[in-house]
């Protein structure tokens, strides 16, 4: 990140260059942590979403998951459900475990299993939005922009 001091006609602004775009330094980073066991996934939406702007940090385990949310503060977490090989239906623990650590963030739960079969944990878990895969991260991108998650 590099941190830019522009006078312009008498007004100082501070600004960050960050992913290729410029922001006010006292603007919100807006974070993003995607949880998958497929790395593909996580390098395309890391790539995707810091070329926006945003600071993407990526997991592979309920374990770095759980330290991801510990340290930061995330504004969507976007998580599949069974990313880990331990822990069944790991994606809804976690998305539970995020929301009581931060009562705000936004949460995306995407899978290949039938939403019938997990409907009652998903709402319980209070998840934002499910997503059926498999999804274009494109796709992911609009939904977060078009809905404000971010």
């Amino acid at each position: 990140m590099l941190y830019l001091k522009i006078k312009q006609i008498s007004i100082e602004h501070d600004l960050i260059v960050s992913g290729g775009s410029l922001r006010k330094k006292n603007e919100l980073i807006k974070k993003v942590l995607v949880i998958d066991d497929d790395p593909t996934v996580l390098f395309a939406l890391r790539k995707l979403f810091g070329k926006s702007g945003m600071m993407v940090h990526t997991s592979s385990s309920f374990d770095e998951a759980k330290h991801c949310i510990d340290k930061n503060l995330y504004q969507v977490i976007i998580t599949d459900l069974k990313f880990s090989e331990t822990i069944e239906e790991a994606g809804i623990v976690i998305s539970i475990y995020a929301k009581q650590k931060m009562p705000g963030v936004k949460v995306i739960l995407w899978t290949a299993v039938d939403l019938s079969e997990i409907f009652d944990k998903v709402k319980a878990a209070n998840i934002d939005l499910c997503l059926i895969k498999p999804v274009s991260p494109n796709i992911i991108q609009g939904i977060i922009e078009n809905l404000k998650f971010l």
